[in-house]
């Protein structure tokens, strides 16, 4: 199992900043085991080193990218690095799995900010292990591993698709 494309665009400093099941195109292959990560209207060369955090509410700022695909650091006003596409996959991941996520209910209710308070918030409550809940523990391991995260994006990705790999051998 590869992550070619977010690899690729990563080794270039290039964040996507909006993965989503609307962003993954089937390949039409043996298994439908390949994606094309499409869409890039969104993406923006990395230029920082670090961080840089903002107070969404003083400073009346939006989430970049689409809400309930978000990772924490989108929605605390944090610069988004190529660690968050993956911990955006990892949620896309468990959806499939489970057929939604908890705050996707959130995402037409109130003003923006109230929205991403309100998400941020329920995101926080939810871990990978409980959002795996009724399937093996692995599932939600990726999202887990994901948000701990403070290695080079090289080591993150081999280990994603480590812990990739042990779902698929999940029955």
């Amino acid at each position: 199992m590869k992550l070619s494309a977010l690899e690729h665009v990563h080794k270039h400093d290039i964040v996507h900043h909006d993965v989503k099941p609307q962003s993954l195109l089937p390949c039409e292959d043996t298994y439908f085991s390949h994606f094309y990560l499409i869409d890039f209207g969104l993406a923006t060369h990395r230029l920082s080193v670090t961080p840089c955090e903002v107070d969404l509410v003083k400073e009346s700022i939006n989430v970049f990218g689409t809400l309930s695909w978000a990772s924490l650091n989108a929605l605390n006003g944090i610069e988004l690095k190529p660690r968050d596409d993956i911990k955006s996959l990892a949620l896309v991941l468990l959806y499939l799995l489970r057929g939604d996520l908890p705050w996707h209910k959130l995402c037409g209710a109130g003003s923006a900010l109230a929205r991403i308070l309100q998400i941020r918030s329920k995101m926080l409550s939810w871990d990978g292990l409980r959002l795996a809940e009724g399937h093996p523990s692995v599932f939600g391991e990726p999202l887990d591993y994901a948000r701990r995260w403070t290695l080079t994006i090289q080591l993150i990705t081999s280990a994603f698709v480590g812990l990739l790999k042990r779902c698929a051998t999940q029955k």
